[in-house]
């Protein structure tokens, strides 16, 4: 699989779409769709990270918790 090259390109964009879409749509057929938030690219703060922070195309929390403390990064 080739690398998707370019910042903010249209197809960047879809991939960042479908990526959200099928995550939502697994965590409703599980009944997870109100503790968990989605979303894309979001400022990540931590101090373990190069710049002190990044921004990954797609970021998964819990609801309760903060988007410095993601499940998951994509």
């Amino acid at each position: 699989m080739s690398q998707i090259s370019g910042y903010n390109i249209p197809l960047h964009q879809e991939v960042i779409s479908d990526f959200i879409f099928h995550i939502r749509k697994h965590l409703q057929s599980r009944g997870l769709q109100y503790e968990f938030k989605v979303a894309p690219e979001v400022i990540l703060r931590n101090e373990d990270f190069k710049e002190g922070y990044i921004i990954p195309d797609v970021s998964v929390k819990k609801r309760e918790n903060s988007w410095n403390q993601p499940e998951m990064i994509i």
